[in-house]
């Protein structure tokens, strides 16, 4: 954003003071260029020239800058194209996306979940962990592989997102839609893919108010044929709701090793 001053000159709303410049990731990313490589830059207008200039010099520091967890395969770094869409970066390499999500880190806080005013959850990265491997187990367990798809039924709840991973750790394919969503909305978005496995919870918060699912859940499902088993989470710790409402269900709980 910029702003227009008395005198007709472009200046910026904001500028960093140098603490914050000297603290930023751009600032220590240039340092590491110049450790690495010898390439001084004093501003991002000429690191970015260079990473114009010379993308694969700048996309392989990058690489190394940014630990990401994976196989650097082959020599290519990057593939250009008159279309960017086309173009490739490290195309004979390969990385976890769950792998790198979960790897270690300085906190242990993974997923803080707030359920409006009524309670709170933290899950560390440890739990978090247990969890994704606990799930993609039984997933595997039920004939889920890579290209499969999994599709989720949730509110934004900590489950959702171990789900996610899980499905990814296989190398599955996952979807999913809000509980916001009607169910003739929910069924045009997953009959197209025929899911395996649906991922739900017992019930959501809603302005206050907790809302059962199990019968918007079971008209869902009795749409989508390729549907084997529905894996029910719950909500509220504190208040789990009936399982046996949920056709074809399992107990989230109980696939945690």
């Amino acid at each position: 954003m910029v702003k227009e001053n008395t005198q007709n000159n472009i200046s910026p709303l904001w500028t960093p003071d140098e603490k914050r410049i000297s603290n930023s990731l751009m600032t220590k990313f240039m340092i590491f260029v110049k450790e690495s490589s010898g390439n001084n830059f004093s501003d991002y207008s000429s690191l970015w020239k260079w990473s114009v200039d010379f993308p694969k010099d700048f996309w392989r520091l990058f690489w190394d800058f940014s630990r990401i967890s994976g196989d650097l395969n082959g020599s290519s770094v990057f593939k250009n194209s008159d279309n960017l869409t086309n173009s490739k970066f490290f195309p004979e390499s390969r990385i976890s996306f769950v792998h790198n999500v979960l790897r270690e880190r300085d906190k242990d806080e993974a997923i803080i979940f707030w359920a409006e005013n009524k309670f709170r959850r933290e899950l560390g990265l440890k739990e978090v962990i247990r969890q994704v491997n606990s799930i993609s187990k039984y997933l595997s367990s039920q004939g889920v592989k890579e290209g499969d798809r999994v599709v989720g039924y949730f509110p934004n709840i900590p489950e959702a997102v171990i789900a996610a991973l899980a499905t990814a750790k296989l190398g599955a394919i996952w979807s999913s839609c809000s509980v916001d969503f009607g169910i003739q909305g929910v069924v045009d978005r997953f009959l197209q893919i025929s899911p395996k496995i649906l991922f739900t919870c017992d019930a959501y918060l809603y302005d206050g108010n907790f809302h059962s699912l199990n019968e918007k859940v079971n008209e869902v499902i009795s749409f989508l044929p390729s549907i084997k088993k529905v894996i029910v989470s719950t909500y509220d710790p504190g208040n789990p709701g009936e399982i046996e409402k949920f056709n074809e269900a399992v107990y989230w709980d109980d696939l945690l090793v």
